[in-house]
């Protein structure tokens, strides 16, 4: 059975939260203000890049979740990650031209699509 938490433990973690949120928050309004990026709504099993595809776009999730996953050779989903709000998506992409994963949404969300020369000019 798991230990009781204290009241002023359990104000702590409500606080720690509120940081970090407050953090993400402020982080992804700076990037919005300064990359410009195209907005994409998602929905639950939207596809927002497969494993093969040309790279050239890094996503921010703005909002909701996703699992990153590899196809097995019999054809199974392996979940290799799950990004959450204020993750970045796609740099799988960025040594071989080509992102190495799909990138599936889980629930309704939107991405923020950032073309990757654009971030080197």
């Amino acid at each position: 059975m798991p230990a009781p938490v204290s009241p002023r433990a359990a104000a702590d973690d409500t606080a720690m939260y509120q940081r970090a949120s407050r953090k993400t928050a402020d982080t992804l309004e700076m990037l919005g203000c300064e990359l410009a990026p195209q907005r994409r709504v998602v929905h639950a099993g939207d596809v927002i890049y497969r494993a093969g595809e040309a790279f050239g776009k890094l996503f921010i999730l703005n909002s909701g979740f996703c699992k990153i996953v590899n196809l097995t050779q019999d054809g199974r989903e392996q979940v290799v990650g799950l990004k959450f709000r204020g993750d970045w998506l796609g740099f799988d992409g960025i040594a071989n031209s080509q992102y190495a994963c799909d990138a599936v949404a889980m629930d309704t969300g939107e991405v923020w699509v950032v073309r990757y020369d654009a971030l080197l000019a």
